[in-house]
């Protein structure tokens, strides 16, 4: 049994304008942190892994400190669909796993589907090699990169439902935080295809628990 849960975005009024001086994007951070134990997966603003763009990665790198851009300064970078991980430094998490996705801006072709399926598979076999039971993932490749919601959505959760149907005892809990309420609405209506809340077959992967 795998607690998979959905935590959702913050709170709309906290990126007006108005606000924006009071609350930072690395102050939201919280929010896709829900548990102190969650290691945050990433979405790399290019390949160097130097941080210091905008969106999540911009967001990790300010709220983790200076020590991650300089840990990811030795890892010589990171293809697209592949992952690296480091310490989590300031940040409420032990890592930070980096994956890079695909510039997919309009309809997505077949190799930008397979490497967004690498970002994924590849950070959870990281998370495995590290004993790491707990992981967070946001909304990969579809911010800055363009990559469709609906199908980032449809490959995110069937590439997770695959790898946790072989690994189904080497994770506790699976996060997804998205940082927009349409892709919270989105993840809501395509988790029961892939995670049933219950279940009449044998499986040993199903929801135990939505937030």
């Amino acid at each position: 049994q795998i607690s998979f849960s959905l935590f959702p975005p913050p709170p709309a009024f906290l990126s007006s304008p108005l606000l924006a001086p009071f609350f930072p994007p690395h102050s939201l951070l919280p929010f896709f942190l829900p548990f102190p134990s969650v290691i945050f997966s990433s979405l790399a603003a290019n390949k160097s892994l130097l941080g210091g763009g905008g969106g999540v990665d911009g967001c990790i790198h300010e709220a983790a400190g200076p020590l991650l851009k300089l840990e990811c300064s030795t890892l010589r970078g990171c293809e697209t669909g592949e992952a690296k991980i480091t310490c989590g430094y300031l940040l409420p998490a032990k890592c930070v796993i980096h994956a890079v996705g695909p510039v997919a801006r309009g309809k997505p072709e077949p190799s930008d589907e397979e490497e967004l399926k690498n970002c994924y598979k590849n950070s959870l076999i990281l998370a495995v090699e590290n004993k790491l039971r707990s992981v967070a993932f946001p909304c990969i490749a579809t911010g800055i990169y363009g990559y469709p919601s609906e199908d980032a959505a449809d490959v995110a959760l069937g590439t997770i439902r695959m790898f946790l149907e072989e690994n189904t005892d080497k994770f506790d809990r699976i996060v997804i935080c998205p940082f927009m309420k349409k892709d919270e609405d989105l993840y809501l209506q395509r988790f029961p295809q892939y995670f049933p809340l219950d279940t009449d077959d044998d499986s040993d992967v199903y929801v135990s628990e939505l937030l």
